[in-house]
């Protein structure tokens, strides 16, 4: 197919990956001159990065930097902070105020006394991270040291100061001493310069002190030590830690986890997944609220009230973990708080593990706007562009991006030829914007099937809009860097756009219709519209129409020019019972749209390193709900509710590979079942036969099995990688130890070391932050032959 998408990685932009780095570099120069400045607060902080970064390996303060880096785009004056830390940065400033702050005690040669006081100050750097079971807040966050200790350590540096004056002043009474050494007096040259250097650069470090305020907002670091057992339990149950190597620090806190990871493995041979990472953040919560807990108060039966709170049935929700958190279980153990309290509470255990993904690196900003974001690469023969025929045009276009320009008269009283002052836009989330912008909500004016219909025709027409225009008037489609660009007017001129995740102000001028549209709210706007919400019907629209195309017989996109008119029209055919894409063929291939319109090219958007999940409507079949659950699978006297998970998963990728099937109307998990069901499907009580798939959907051919229980994690990564590479392969994984019960799955995509599936068992998509690479057992996958 001339037009097959392939998810390429999320990027952010290269000003947020600059800011992103200076800001980390400033934030770790101000935690050196924290944690060196005697004051107690500044210096908990200071510490408590640093121990941070020890751990990570410097992961912790690259997240706060782009903590850092959000904050300033959202904040009134971010624009001058961000400029002024850049400059900091990129001038070499802040390393020298980090430098600055380690002149005291330092000379060109060492004296006794300096020897002395360096083996007494270890600092952040060197403590130990302390059992956060309880909470002290006479303790800095990030450092064992008792009090007693740290009164020791004051009195030491005080002596050294008292035994530096004191060889200052004799050092000047003998100035004229002809035996004075040469190292003596450059050790006095190198620590007064040391000194002066400082005091010249005090005013400097009130910056820092603004820096480390913000550091604060971000939130990444509260105390090291409050994660120290979200690095063990998730080192216990195989998930995420940033590749730290965590040892309990008390036989207590070791059967903790062990406790934790029994409840785990118990609920998981039951059918219900618990997120271990969750049961401490509750228990974390708990005690940040003086519940006053230890490990040994955390038996099995308490650790498993937490996790009955996860769940309505057999199925993990959100809003049901809070509800149950807020209405029972923090009741139960703060009897005082109020229902408000409680409720910010619940709040604190997502925190939680927000920040505990900070601090190992995580980004788990990528996959929340899925409805629509995915980046899809484009092998672009030529356009269909009415009046001017077939133009070639051969291009393969990757991880586009939309660089949104200003409108000129009539439509706008700006510059065609301005960039719009905003961050570039992944293209599929532009194509959202546009239907957002044009026509709102799914069922604010039109139903589901004339949505995805503009989605289509505005796609189209965005990529065919620079070669229509010959790149005149700020319109372009070419690389600028290696960076593929789509320059286009946020106006009426061509297409309106509202950002979906920040929603848009309309800057009126032009022909009233809102002129230059602008991304977020914008004083003096005429009117604004709010973002989408995340469960929005247009999100999940754009999702399953991701980079689909109208194209001609010869293969070309369509240049696909849509009026007010031409909706009106789309809706009446969809009042008749036509879909999306009958509706494209139809609209565009009669009266002034008479485009020769041949077939709308779906995008396959689960590819090796997409940043989002599959589209469509398999993605989201389950076992557990659906017309088909009740459907028998096999003699075995149980149905797909109960054992269906394998074939579902592999009706899944049947669906999603698109090939044809030899199942009469409508194929679902359900349908696949029932022809399974009489055609040798399945064996001895319901055992699925491998090839059995082939025979429902002839080209979907089994291509093998292979296991890879005992591999590391990295060597099961890899594997997959190397299956899912190829475009026609298509994967289900077994991921259940065979000891706590069988569970399989159909994998999606890799990001980086995520692997992305498709559950019937769950709503969740993050495969080994469900069930644990460790319990990986086997990978079966299909080959489709074209």
């Amino acid at each position: 197919m001339a037009y097959e998408a392939r998810r390429g990685s999320s990027t952010r932009s290269e000003k947020d990956m600059r800011n992103d780095k200076n800001n980390a570099k400033n934030i770790r120069a101000a935690a050196d001159v924290a944690s060196k400045s005697g004051e107690p607060h500044a210096a908990a902080i200071g510490k408590g990065i640093k121990a941070a970064d020890k751990i990570t390996g410097g992961k912790s303060t690259d997240a706060l930097g782009r903590g850092l880096t959000n904050i300033n785009k959202g904040m009134p004056g971010g624009g001058l902070s961000q400029g002024l830390s850049n400059n900091m940065a990129e001038s070499g400033l802040s390393d020298k105020i980090g430098k600055g702050s380690n002149f005291e005690g330092r000379s060109g040669a060492d004296t006794p006394n300096q020897v002395k006081n360096n083996k007494t100050s270890k600092g952040g750097e060197e403590d130990s991270l302390p059992s956060s079971s309880k909470r002290d807040n006479n303790v800095n966050p990030g450092s064992s040291q008792s009090s007693d200790d740290g009164d020791e350590k004051k009195s030491g540096k005080r002596k050294s100061q008292e035994d530096r004056s004191t060889s200052l002043a004799r050092e000047k009474e003998e100035s004229t001493d002809i035996n004075e050494t040469t190292s003596e007096k450059k050790g006095l040259f190198a620590f007064a310069i040391g000194k002066v250097t400082l005091a010249l650069l005090l005013p400097l470090i009130s910056v820092f002190v603004f820096i480390l305020f913000l550091v604060i907002i971000v939130g990444a670091v509260v105390g090291v030590g409050d994660y120290e057992d979200a690095f063990g339990i998730s080192q216990v149950t195989g998930e995420e830690t940033g590749d730290v190597e965590f040892k309990a620090s008390s036989k207590e806190q070791q059967e903790f986890y062990d406790r934790v990871n029994d409840v785990k493995n118990s609920y998981q041979a039951n059918g219900k997944t618990v997120d271990a990472l969750k049961i401490i953040a509750v228990y974390h919560t708990l005690n940040a609220h003086d519940a006053g807990l230890t490990y040994e108060d955390m038996t099995t039966s308490a650790i498993e009230e937490i996790a009955d709170c996860m769940f309505k049935d057999n199925y993990y929700s959100e809003d049901t973990f809070k509800a149950n958190l807020v209405d029972s279980l923090f009741p139960r153990y703060l009897p005082r708080l109020s229902k408000s309290e409680r409720e910010s509470m619940a709040d604190e255990v997502f925190e939680y593990i927000d920040r505990y993904y900070s601090i190992i690196g995580k980004d788990t900003s990528s996959n929340k706007n899925c409805g629509s974001s995915g980046t899809c690469s484009y092998d672009i023969k030529g356009f269909y562009i009415q009046g001017k025929g077939n133009i070639n045009r051969s291009m393969q276009i990757s991880d586009l991006k939309v660089r949104l320009m200003e409108c000129g008269r009539p439509y706008g009283n700006g510059s065609y030829n301005k960039p719009i002052d905003q961050d570039l836009v992944n293209f599929e989330d532009y194509v959202a914007g546009v239907v957002y912008a044009e026509v709102g909500e799914v069922g604010a004016l039109f139903s589901v099937e004339t949505i995805k219909a503009q989605m289509v025709a505005a796609r189209s027409f965005a990529l065919g809009r620079p070669i229509d225009m010959g790149n005149s008037l700020g319109k372009k489609l070419e690389q600028e860097n290696g960076q593929w660009i789509l320059q286009i007017s946020s106006c009426v001129a061509d297409q309106v756009f509202c950002n979906i995740n920040e929603g848009c102000s309309y800057m009126g001028g032009g022909d009233g219709q809102g002129g230059i549209v602008r991304s977020g709210k914008v004083p003096g706007a005429m009117r604004y519209r709010d973002p989408l919400p995340e469960n929005s019907k247009l999100r999940q629209a754009a999702k399953e129409t991701e980079g689909e195309v109208l194209v001609n017989a010869q293969g070309n996109i369509i240049y696909a020019g849509f009026l007010a008119s031409d909706q009106y029209q789309w809706d009446r055919l969809e009042k008749s019972g036509l879909n999306y894409k009958q509706i494209l063929l139809q609209h565009y291939n009669q009266g002034k749209r008479n485009y020769g319109a041949k077939s709308v090219a779906k995008a396959n958007c689960g590819g090796v390193s997409g940043n989002c999940k599959a589209s469509g409507e398999y993605a989201q079949w389950k076992q557990y709900e659906g017309e088909w659950v009740n459907v028998p699978m096999g003699s075995s006297g149980k149905t797909i509710r109960q054992i269906g998970c394998l074939a579902t998963s592999v009706a899944i990728q049947i669906a999603r590979s698109g090939v044809e099937t030899n199942i009469k109307g409508e194929f679902n998990p359900g349908t696949f079942v029932q022809f399974l069901n009489s055609h040798g499907g399945f064996v001895d009580g319901g055992n699925f036969v491998w090839a059995s798939a082939t025979t429902a959907a002839p080209a979907f051919k089994y291509g093998g099995s292979i296991g890879v229980a005992g591999k590391s994690k990295s060597e099961k990564l890899n594997i997959i990688k190397d299956l899912i590479k190829d475009p026609n392969v298509y994967v289900v994984a077994e991921v259940k130890d065979l000891n706590v019960g069988q569970h399989w799955v159909a994998i999606d995509s890799v990001d980086g070391d995520v692997v992305n599936m498709m559950d019937p068992g769950s709503a969740s998509t993050d495969m080994w932050a469900e069930y644990g690479w460790q319990n990986t057992q086997e990978l079966v996958y299909y080959r489709v032959q074209k």
